[in-house]
């Protein structure tokens, strides 16, 4: 048992299959509170601690809880950092948490459709039946918060041309001739690769071909400023650039996929361990011989071609692909399909991020 995380979360469904009194639960600051991007039904269940005079303990048949949907609850997980076997310790008494209601419209908040506490003392429905308002029970109904429109907005275009700019400006670099001074990672030409990454012309100095790349991205696909790649560092363009832009990006298994290499595709060898990574652009695709054709900055300290061989490709090597389409991408729906770190599939094709 490895407790670290403790929670507080809203109860989201109360009938558990197995009959054990489990209930599942929205956790502050763990799910995502967006039910289009994780269901109800994908959340854990969460085991309920009773006390030892309830059943089964007292050799009773067993006891249910009294959670019901919309109780907001308190535990932890003993899973370690996994975050899927939970126990709950204990219900908060209600209170006002505006930032946290579920909005039925959007789907998102904390809480069932009615608010974080149910929905609430019905009107009556006959003559021998009394009916309370919220005013003579002194319950307080909190306000179904509203989320802003910029959290939802329209997905970016893509320039049907991405591709082929981005293959046009790397050739060029080519021909400019840039290269370093006696292997310093400095020379004419290499700064203004920085000033596209996050780092700055600062990072002038360090190891630049992603930093080339993140330049040649900005200045040939036409994507706008929010939706560029600006990392340095190589695994950050699938575990951030990628995961971030679903919308824009998609992500292969390079070494199953090799014989559809297409210009303008990005290659990202992963850096693991003490291996070194590194990111290409993609200037000729493979041909009938099995060879493609790559722009690489930072390679034998320059920006220069380089002729690859598919069979060189490793399970480290991943291609970054711009869609290419001219409307909003995935009918404006959210996708949520990205890899969280290296993981592999021998069996290769479109490169699947595991579900959180």
């Amino acid at each position: 048992m490895n407790i670290q995380n403790w929670f507080m979360g809203v109860v989201e469904e109360e009938m558990d299959p197995l009959k054990m009194g489990r209930v599942k639960v929205r956790c502050f600051g763990y799910h995502n509170p967006d039910r289009k991007l994780l269901p109800t039904k994908d959340l854990p269940w969460t085991q309920t601690i009773f006390p030892v005079t309830a059943g089964p303990a007292t050799g009773s048949a067993g006891s249910s809880p009294a959670l019901k949907i919309g109780s907001i609850v308190f535990g932890a997980f003993y899973d370690g950092n996994e975050l899927q076997d939970g126990i709950i310790l204990g219900t908060v008494p209600g209170g006002v948490l505006k930032e946290a209601n579920y909005d039925p419209v959007t789907e998102v908040g904390f809480g069932s459709e009615f608010g974080p506490f149910g929905p609430g003392i019905p009107e009556g429905a006959g003559s021998n039946e009394v009916t309370l308002d919220a005013a003579s029970v002194g319950v307080v109904a909190p306000e179904i918060a509203s989320v802003e429109p910029k959290k939802y907005a329209d997905p970016t275009e893509v320039p049907s041309s991405a591709a082929s700019g981005i293959a046009a400006k790397a050739l060029k670099e080519v021909k400019e001739g840039v290269k370093e001074i006696n292997g310093t990672n400095k020379g004419k030409g290499i700064q203004k690769y920085w000033s596209a990454t996050s780092a700055g012309e600062g990072g002038y100095g360090q190891i630049w071909c992603a930093a080339f790349a993140c330049w040649v991205v900005k200045e040939g696909s036409g994507l706008p400023k929010d939706k560029l790649p600006t990392s340095a560092f190589s695994n950050n363009w699938i575990d951030e650039w990628a995961r971030t832009n679903t919308d824009l990006v998609e992500v292969y298994y390079a070494a199953p996929n090799a014989s559809s290499i297409k210009p303008g595709d990005i290659l990202v060898r992963r850096k693991v361990g003490d291996s070194h990574g590194h990111v290409s652009i993609v200037t000729k695709g493979t041909d009938s011989a099995g060879n493609f054709q790559t722009v690489d900055g930072n390679s034998g300290n320059a920006v220069r071609t380089v002729t690859r061989k598919t069979n060189s490709l490793s399970h480290r090597h991943y291609i970054l692909r711009i869609k290419k389409t001219n409307i909003p991408p995935n009918n404006g729906e959210p996708q949520n399909d990205l890899p969280t770190g290296p993981g592999l599939d021998t069996g290769g094709g479109l490169f699947q991020f595991p579900n959180t």
